[in-house]
């Protein structure tokens, strides 16, 4: 995506001719992943548990996203090989986590469900279609905006069959109140969570170890305005804050110091923003 962009702003500035710029492009497509398969996987499975390590979760929830984390990330890692059934991936995704979740709750093995349900559920939320679609229909470009929006609600609405499906399939019951003998794993768990999520992150989409303090900085501000603003301006505000904030540091230290915006910003709308905001 980083040499996309070059090519972009060469393009722009008339640097490269047009049989050039295809050449390129051409080329860019047939490049493999830099990352191998195996650490891919693992980077997939250390995006959910940082994710509910995020929440400060129970012991049994945090055992349950690790466990089920190894089937999502096989999951993910087999898409690009099913051809036109990898749009069904999220529906089986959600079913199966709704699923596994729903009799771990009727067997009282967990009080919390969403704790394992959206950590494992957010690596297939489209935040940054729906984001940048509604960037483009700001700046007049309806139709770009308006392809990247639907693309982004029909994966929502695939998301969404696959939990009915399996709430049909197994009632998942959700307490009111939070019992007081729940063990949590620790107040520590947010902020190594965030860590954790953002090696994950670099490791599953193959960001060069160049790019890596860029996500962190631009993750870890976002997060921190959020948590600061939370109690006095409330959940939405604080995370409009904690987006607009971080679009501003991700845009100032690009290009001197990381990779485009669109990449740094990518990780964050997984955490909040609208790809939080929509599951």
């Amino acid at each position: 995506t980083e040499r996309l962009f070059a090519v972009l702003r060469a393009g722009g500035t008339g640097r490269i001719s047009a049989e050039a710029g295809l050449r390129e492009l051409r080329r860019i497509v047939q490049i493999p992943p830099p990352v191998r398969a195996p650490w891919r996987f693992g980077g997939y499975c250390l995006m959910a548990v940082g994710l509910c390590l995020r929440q400060n979760p129970g012991l049994g929830e945090f055992i349950a996203a690790v466990a089920l984390s190894i089937p999502v990330a096989a999951l993910l890692i087999g898409m690009p090989r099913l051809g036109g059934l990898k749009a069904l991936i999220p529906a089986v995704m959600a079913f199966a986590a709704g699923a596994a979740v729903a009799v771990l709750v009727e067997h009282d093995q967990l009080v919390q469900p969403a704790q394992v349900v959206l950590p494992l559920l957010a690596m297939v939320l489209p935040g940054t279609l729906l984001a940048i679609g509604s960037f483009d229909i700001l700046r007049g470009a309806l139709q770009a905006g308006a392809a990247r929006l639907v693309g982004g609600v029909h994966q929502l609405l695939v998301l969404a069959l696959g939990l009915v499906a399996s709430q049909a399939a197994f009632a998942l019951t959700t307490p009111i109140e939070q019992p007081a003998e729940m063990t949590r794993v620790g107040a520590w768990s947010p902020v190594d969570g965030l860590a954790v999520y953002v090696l994950g992150t670099c490791l599953a989409f193959c960001a060069p170890v160049s790019a890596w303090p860029a996500l962190t900085i631009v993750v870890y501000v976002g997060w921190g305005i959020q948590l600061l603003t939370d109690g006095l301006a409330g959940p939405y505000a604080s995370t409009f804050l904690a987006a607009a904030v971080a679009i501003v540091v991700a845009t100032g230290i690009y290009p001197r110091f990381g990779p485009p915006p669109l990449l740094t910003l990518n990780p964050l709308f997984r955490i909040l923003g609208i790809g939080g905001l929509s599951l």
